[in-house]
Protein backbone atom coordinates (compact mmCIF):
# COMPACT_ATOMS: atom_id res chain seq x y z
CA UNK A 1 0.00 0.00 0.00
CA UNK A 2 1.17 3.77 -0.89
CA UNK A 3 1.97 6.19 1.64
CA UNK A 4 -1.48 8.13 -0.06
CA UNK A 5 -2.76 4.97 0.11
CA UNK A 6 -2.41 4.39 3.91
CA UNK A 7 -3.10 8.25 4.45
CA UNK A 8 -6.44 7.98 2.95
CA UNK A 9 -6.98 5.09 4.98
CA UNK A 10 -6.21 6.37 8.28
CA UNK A 11 -8.58 9.45 7.44
CA UNK A 12 -11.49 7.59 6.57
CA UNK A 13 -11.11 5.02 9.69
CA UNK A 14 -10.59 8.31 11.83
CA UNK A 15 -13.88 9.67 10.09
CA UNK A 16 -15.76 7.11 10.69
CA UNK A 17 -14.95 6.97 14.18
CA UNK A 18 -15.79 10.39 14.83
CA UNK A 19 -19.29 9.87 13.20
CA UNK A 20 -19.93 7.01 14.82
CA UNK A 21 -19.10 9.32 18.45
CA UNK A 22 -21.20 11.67 16.75
CA UNK A 23 -24.11 9.39 16.28
CA UNK A 24 -24.02 7.98 20.10
CA UNK A 25 -23.94 11.61 21.22
CA UNK A 26 -26.58 12.56 19.01
CA UNK A 27 -28.85 9.54 20.43
CA UNK A 28 -28.07 10.56 23.63
CA UNK A 29 -29.19 14.25 23.55
CA UNK A 30 -32.36 13.66 21.13
CA UNK A 31 -33.32 10.54 23.13
CA UNK A 32 -36.82 12.41 24.87
CA UNK A 33 -37.43 13.09 21.14
CA UNK A 34 -36.80 10.13 19.08
CA UNK A 35 -37.48 7.22 22.21
CA UNK A 36 -41.04 5.57 21.61
CA UNK A 37 -41.33 5.12 25.51
CA UNK A 38 -40.79 7.78 28.07
CA UNK A 39 -39.16 5.78 31.02
CA UNK A 40 -38.73 8.14 33.50
CA UNK A 41 -42.66 8.84 33.33
CA UNK A 42 -44.41 6.04 35.44
CA UNK A 43 -47.47 6.57 34.12
CA UNK A 44 -46.17 5.58 30.49
CA UNK A 45 -45.28 2.06 31.20
CA UNK A 46 -47.67 -0.27 30.81
CA UNK A 47 -47.43 -3.63 32.95
CA UNK A 48 -49.45 -5.46 30.78
CA UNK A 49 -46.32 -5.30 28.02
CA UNK A 50 -43.66 -7.01 30.10
CA UNK A 51 -41.22 -9.18 29.20
CA UNK A 52 -42.00 -8.95 25.63
CA UNK A 53 -39.82 -10.37 23.42
CA UNK A 54 -38.16 -8.03 20.08
CA UNK A 55 -40.47 -7.30 17.35
CA UNK A 56 -42.48 -4.90 15.51
CA UNK A 57 -44.33 -3.28 18.67
CA UNK A 58 -40.72 -2.87 20.65
CA UNK A 59 -37.65 -3.49 18.31
CA UNK A 60 -35.77 -4.52 21.54
CA UNK A 61 -38.22 -6.15 23.59
CA UNK A 62 -39.38 -5.02 27.15
CA UNK A 63 -37.77 -5.82 30.35
CA UNK A 64 -39.59 -7.18 33.70
CA UNK A 65 -41.19 -3.79 34.15
CA UNK A 66 -42.85 -3.28 31.07
CA UNK A 67 -40.12 -0.09 29.65
CA UNK A 68 -39.66 -0.69 26.21
CA UNK A 69 -35.79 -1.46 26.32
CA UNK A 70 -34.96 0.67 22.97
CA UNK A 71 -35.79 3.78 24.75
CA UNK A 72 -34.14 3.06 27.82
CA UNK A 73 -31.09 2.18 25.84
CA UNK A 74 -31.55 5.67 24.56
CA UNK A 75 -32.21 7.22 27.69
CA UNK A 76 -29.15 4.99 29.87
CA UNK A 77 -27.17 6.05 26.66
CA UNK A 78 -27.91 10.04 28.19
CA UNK A 79 -27.22 9.48 31.26
CA UNK A 80 -23.99 7.39 30.77
CA UNK A 81 -22.21 9.68 28.63
CA UNK A 82 -23.67 12.81 30.73
CA UNK A 83 -21.56 11.23 33.60
CA UNK A 84 -18.39 10.73 30.96
CA UNK A 85 -18.38 14.00 30.02
CA UNK A 86 -19.17 16.21 33.50
CA UNK A 87 -16.03 13.45 34.63
CA UNK A 88 -14.23 13.58 32.05
CA UNK A 89 -14.56 17.30 32.02
CA UNK A 90 -13.53 17.70 35.85
CA UNK A 91 -10.74 15.59 35.37
CA UNK A 92 -9.11 17.50 32.34
CA UNK A 93 -9.31 20.66 34.48
CA UNK A 94 -8.05 19.26 37.25
CA UNK A 95 -4.95 17.71 36.14
CA UNK A 96 -4.18 19.96 33.53
CA UNK A 97 -4.21 23.00 36.11
CA UNK A 98 -2.32 20.77 38.55
CA UNK A 99 0.20 19.64 35.53
CA UNK A 100 0.91 23.37 34.66
CA UNK A 101 1.49 24.64 37.79
CA UNK A 102 3.56 21.75 38.81
CA UNK A 103 5.69 22.18 35.02
CA UNK A 104 6.02 25.48 35.70
CA UNK A 105 7.25 26.53 39.06
CA UNK A 106 8.71 22.94 39.62
CA UNK A 107 10.09 22.75 43.43
CA UNK A 108 7.79 22.22 46.32
CA UNK A 109 4.96 22.12 43.82
CA UNK A 110 6.35 19.94 41.46
CA UNK A 111 7.06 17.19 44.15
CA UNK A 112 3.65 17.67 45.85
CA UNK A 113 1.59 17.21 42.21
CA UNK A 114 4.00 14.45 40.81
CA UNK A 115 3.89 12.30 44.05
CA UNK A 116 0.26 12.43 44.48
CA UNK A 117 0.03 11.54 40.98
CA UNK A 118 1.57 8.85 41.57
CA UNK A 119 0.18 7.90 44.00
CA UNK A 120 -3.23 8.18 42.04
CA UNK A 121 -1.60 5.58 39.25
CA UNK A 122 -0.43 3.43 41.92
CA UNK A 123 -4.28 2.13 42.73
CA UNK A 124 -6.74 0.53 40.28
CA UNK A 125 -9.32 3.28 38.89
CA UNK A 126 -12.11 1.46 39.86
CA UNK A 127 -11.01 1.02 43.81
CA UNK A 128 -9.74 4.48 43.54
CA UNK A 129 -13.92 5.49 42.24
CA UNK A 130 -15.03 3.07 45.27
CA UNK A 131 -13.28 4.84 48.38
CA UNK A 132 -14.27 8.25 46.71
CA UNK A 133 -17.90 7.21 46.69
CA UNK A 134 -17.90 5.26 50.26
CA UNK A 135 -16.48 8.76 51.44
CA UNK A 136 -19.09 10.33 50.17
CA UNK A 137 -21.58 8.14 50.86
CA UNK A 138 -20.09 8.40 54.97
CA UNK A 139 -19.91 12.28 54.63
CA UNK A 140 -23.94 11.94 53.12
CA UNK A 141 -25.25 9.38 55.98
CA UNK A 142 -25.08 6.07 54.31
CA UNK A 143 -27.08 7.47 51.28
CA UNK A 144 -24.78 7.60 48.55
CA UNK A 145 -27.65 8.14 46.18
CA UNK A 146 -28.13 11.47 47.99
CA UNK A 147 -26.95 13.00 44.89
CA UNK A 148 -27.08 10.25 42.63
CA UNK A 149 -25.80 11.82 39.18
CA UNK A 150 -23.25 14.12 41.08
CA UNK A 151 -21.85 11.80 43.18
CA UNK A 152 -20.91 9.03 40.18
CA UNK A 153 -19.36 11.91 37.81
CA UNK A 154 -17.71 13.20 41.13
CA UNK A 155 -16.25 10.00 41.90
CA UNK A 156 -15.03 9.02 38.45
CA UNK A 157 -13.89 12.64 37.71
CA UNK A 158 -11.20 12.38 40.68
CA UNK A 159 -9.89 9.12 39.57
CA UNK A 160 -8.39 10.41 36.40
CA UNK A 161 -6.99 13.14 36.76
CA UNK A 162 -3.41 12.39 37.07
CA UNK A 163 -2.88 11.65 33.09
CA UNK A 164 -3.62 15.20 32.56
CA UNK A 165 -1.58 16.26 35.08
CA UNK A 166 1.79 14.34 33.63
CA UNK A 167 0.95 15.16 30.10
CA UNK A 168 0.84 18.89 31.23
CA UNK A 169 3.54 19.30 33.35
CA UNK A 170 5.75 17.83 30.75
CA UNK A 171 4.76 20.21 28.29
CA UNK A 172 4.44 22.95 30.39
CA UNK A 173 8.39 22.73 31.25
CA UNK A 174 9.07 22.85 27.87
CA UNK A 175 7.33 25.72 27.59
CA UNK A 176 8.50 27.59 30.94
CA UNK A 177 11.43 28.36 29.70
CA UNK A 178 10.62 30.58 26.32
CA UNK A 179 10.13 34.04 25.98
CA UNK A 180 6.62 35.09 26.31
CA UNK A 181 6.91 32.99 30.10
CA UNK A 182 9.80 35.22 31.18
CA UNK A 183 8.49 38.14 29.55
CA UNK A 184 5.12 37.68 31.39
CA UNK A 185 6.80 36.63 34.59
CA UNK A 186 8.79 39.73 34.24
CA UNK A 187 5.73 42.11 33.94
CA UNK A 188 3.90 40.85 37.29
CA UNK A 189 1.43 38.91 35.70
CA UNK A 190 -0.42 37.07 38.36
CA UNK A 191 -0.15 33.42 38.93
CA UNK A 192 -3.23 32.54 38.07
CA UNK A 193 -3.45 34.58 34.72
CA UNK A 194 0.27 33.10 33.74
CA UNK A 195 -1.42 29.29 33.99
CA UNK A 196 -4.56 29.72 32.28
CA UNK A 197 -3.48 32.59 29.65
CA UNK A 198 -0.20 31.82 28.63
CA UNK A 199 0.86 28.15 29.57
CA UNK A 200 -2.37 26.29 29.15
CA UNK A 201 -3.48 27.17 25.75
CA UNK A 202 0.12 26.60 24.35
CA UNK A 203 0.16 22.28 26.46
CA UNK A 204 -3.61 21.60 25.33
CA UNK A 205 -2.41 19.60 22.51
CA UNK A 206 -1.75 16.20 24.31
CA UNK A 207 -4.88 16.23 26.18
CA UNK A 208 -7.36 15.52 23.09
CA UNK A 209 -6.00 11.88 23.13
CA UNK A 210 -6.35 11.78 26.74
CA UNK A 211 -9.47 12.90 26.53
CA UNK A 212 -10.76 10.73 24.44
CA UNK A 213 -10.00 7.70 26.15
CA UNK A 214 -10.92 8.55 29.54
CA UNK A 215 -14.13 9.55 28.38
CA UNK A 216 -14.29 5.70 27.19
CA UNK A 217 -12.97 4.48 30.84
CA UNK A 218 -15.69 7.00 32.39
CA UNK A 219 -17.99 5.60 30.93
CA UNK A 220 -16.98 1.65 31.95
CA UNK A 221 -16.42 3.00 35.45
CA UNK A 222 -19.90 3.84 35.71
CA UNK A 223 -21.30 1.02 34.03
CA UNK A 224 -19.13 -1.39 36.51
CA UNK A 225 -20.62 0.96 39.57
CA UNK A 226 -23.91 0.90 38.55
CA UNK A 227 -23.86 -2.56 37.52
CA UNK A 228 -22.50 -3.24 41.54
CA UNK A 229 -25.14 -1.06 42.81
CA UNK A 230 -23.13 1.48 44.14
CA UNK A 231 -23.44 3.95 41.45
CA UNK A 232 -26.43 5.33 39.85
CA UNK A 233 -30.10 3.43 41.23
CA UNK A 234 -32.17 1.98 39.11
CA UNK A 235 -34.65 4.31 38.88
CA UNK A 236 -31.73 5.95 36.35
CA UNK A 237 -31.89 4.10 33.31
CA UNK A 238 -27.52 4.02 32.96
CA UNK A 239 -26.04 1.40 30.87
CA UNK A 240 -25.01 0.13 33.75
CA UNK A 241 -27.78 0.18 35.59
CA UNK A 242 -29.67 -1.60 32.75
CA UNK A 243 -26.91 -4.38 32.52
CA UNK A 244 -27.73 -4.84 36.32
CA UNK A 245 -31.35 -5.87 35.70
CA UNK A 246 -30.31 -8.09 32.59
CA UNK A 247 -28.56 -10.14 34.19
CA UNK A 248 -30.91 -10.60 36.83
CA UNK A 249 -32.28 -12.35 33.95
CA UNK A 250 -30.25 -13.43 31.58
CA UNK A 251 -31.64 -16.96 31.13
CA UNK A 252 -35.30 -16.03 30.82
CA UNK A 253 -34.80 -12.62 29.28
CA UNK A 254 -31.62 -12.36 27.32
CA UNK A 255 -32.39 -9.09 25.20
CA UNK A 256 -32.64 -7.09 28.71
CA UNK A 257 -28.99 -8.02 28.71
CA UNK A 258 -27.84 -8.73 25.07
CA UNK A 259 -28.60 -5.11 23.86
CA UNK A 260 -27.15 -2.70 26.55
CA UNK A 261 -24.26 -5.19 26.63
CA UNK A 262 -23.52 -4.25 22.74
CA UNK A 263 -24.30 -0.76 22.98
CA UNK A 264 -22.15 -0.19 25.84
CA UNK A 265 -19.32 -2.18 23.89
CA UNK A 266 -19.42 -0.23 20.82
CA UNK A 267 -19.51 2.75 22.52
CA UNK A 268 -16.27 2.25 24.46
CA UNK A 269 -14.46 0.68 21.51
CA UNK A 270 -15.34 3.33 19.16
CA UNK A 271 -14.11 5.52 21.71
CA UNK A 272 -10.81 4.32 22.77
CA UNK A 273 -10.21 3.52 19.07
CA UNK A 274 -10.76 7.10 18.37
CA UNK A 275 -8.31 8.45 20.97
CA UNK A 276 -5.89 5.98 19.63
CA UNK A 277 -5.94 7.65 16.11
CA UNK A 278 -5.83 11.29 17.82
CA UNK A 279 -2.63 10.05 19.49
CA UNK A 280 -1.61 8.87 15.96
CA UNK A 281 -2.17 12.18 14.32
CA UNK A 282 -0.68 14.26 16.44
CA UNK A 283 2.86 12.47 17.18
CA UNK A 284 3.17 12.89 13.74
Amino acid sequence: MTTAALRSATLSARAALAALLVLFLLLAFLAPLIAPQNVLDPAAIDVLDAETVPGWAHWFGTDMQGRDMLSAILYGLRISIAVALVAMIMSCILGSLLGAAAGAFGGWTDAIVMRAADLQLAFPALLTALLIEGVIAAATGGRPDAFGFWTVAFSIGLTYWAQYARAVRAAAIAESTKDYVLAARMSGMSTWRLLTRELLPNVAVPLAPIAAVNFACAIMAEATLSFLGIGLQPSHPSLGTLLRLGNDAALSLPWILAFPAAVLAILTVSANLFGDEISRGTSQ
